[in-house]
């Protein structure tokens, strides 16, 4: 609420003046001794006179208020806007429970993807972008198809979680085929998919097969891969203790080569993240090149709220005139 025209607060300045005026001296009369009146309990409605001065100010202070014209403003905001959207797949297979930094932060990559991906979706409440989720191992599922609601799309990162065991090799050129799928048919100026992984392609199709197919659908695919050289994994030792043990494996080795090719043939980039500080550069970094053009336009619709205290002002003075008249009429 606003107040078109506050400088009449200042008739408030008045209520002093009327209490004042009220409980002002009037003529004597001169008597030997007060001492039998002090016998005398003061009746109910001698004490209730005092909410006449009560009315009287309360009236002025409604009366100020109403004068000074309050306001609601009823806004509208209405966004033009060169949307864009964009499909988050992330790898969720075994591998991505391996920590690249056990100096720093011992999360493994997945939950270093998870924090990432949330400030990615954070930064772009204010671009009206919709954004969808693919989670794959072995298999690509589609967790939130494209949409505009951040909080829910944000429980769904939190609620990712790994595969099952049985399905844990990575499924690259599937997970990019369901990420097209989403986009295809949108209308958006821009489509994006940010494909995450700490792999190579282990089952399905090739990604080089499948990658093509999102130049004509207009699919630019950014391509981050995960991992340091020396990434570790807790694991029982002989003794059942639990300890970091290195891993050196293929299936925790990035297929290089092919991400940037996948990126290269869509107009993407490639990005290397070898732990979770870079990893959330990477995020920030693409944010920034993919930017939308947001025209905001404000309307604001005026409702006077004045008649809410004029109305009440107008009744206590009403009952101020008809009790100060008959019950509570003072005689000088």
């Amino acid at each position: 609420m606003i107040l078109n025209d506050p400088w009449f607060l200042l008739f408030l300045l008045a209520v002093p003046v009327v209490l004042l005026t009220y409980f002002r001296t009037y003529g004597s009369i001169g008597i030997s001794t007060t001492a039998p009146f002090h016998r005398i309990n003061p009746s109910l409605m001698l004490m209730a006179r005092y909410i006449l001065p009560v009315l009287r100010g309360a009236c002025i202070v409604l009366l100020a208020i109403a004068l000074a014209r309050p306001r609601k403003g009823m806004e509208e905001i209405r966004a033009t806007t060169e949307g864009i959207d964009i499909v988050l797949a992330i790898d969720t297979s075994g591998s991505m429970r391996a920590v690249d930094n056990i100096e720093k932060k011992k999360i493994d990559r997945l939950q270093a993807a998870k924090e990432a991906v949330k400030e990615f979706i954070e930064a772009r409440k204010e671009q009206y972008d919709r954004i969808a989720m693919v989670a794959f191992a072995m298999y690509p599922a589609t967790q939130c198809p494209l949409t505009l609601d951040y909080t829910v799309l944000q429980e769904f990162v939190e609620k990712l979680d790994f595969a099952p065991p049985k399905e844990g090799a990575t499924a690259l050129g599937l997970a990019i085929g369901e990420s097209i799928n989403l986009l295809k048919n949108s209308k958006a100026k821009s489509k994006i998919v940010i494909l995450l992984t700490d792999g190579r392609n282990t089952f399905g199709m090739k990604p080089m097969d499948v990658a093509p197919a999102a130049v004509p659908f207009g699919v630019k695919i950014y391509t981050i891969g995960v991992g340091s050289k020396m990434p570790y994994i807790m694991r029982p030792d002989p003794f059942g203790r639990e300890v970091w043990q290195r891993i050196d494996r293929p299936d925790f080795l990035l297929d290089e080569p092919t991400l940037k090719e996948i990126a290269k043939t869509t107009g993407g980039r490639y990005f290397r993240a070898t732990d979770p500080d870079s990893l959330k550069q990477i995020y920030a970094d693409i944010d920034k090149m993919e930017k939308t053009r947001v025209e905001v336009r404000h309307y604001v619709d005026y409702q006077d709220l004045f008649h809410w205290f004029l109305f009440p002002a107008m009744g206590l003075l009403l009952v101020e005139v008809a009790l100060a008249g008959t019950r509570f009429r003072r005689v000088p």
